[in-house]
């Protein structure tokens, strides 16, 4: 499964859970772009275009 698959479901059940996360860390591109277009601010940690 794609990380950016697997963080997303991650966050839902955070949610469900009565979780809201406002930050995270990620070095993966896709990812970082993910959480922002998901509304949470995103710390790039490096590069990572992989």
């Amino acid at each position: 499964m794609r990380d950016e698959v697997v963080k997303a479901e991650l966050l839902e059940d955070m949610k469900v859970a009565g979780f809201e996360p406002w930050l995270v860390l990620d070095d993966r591109d896709a990812v970082v772009a993910q959480w922002r277009a998901l509304g949470l601010t995103c710390l790039q940690c490096a590069e990572g275009n992989f």
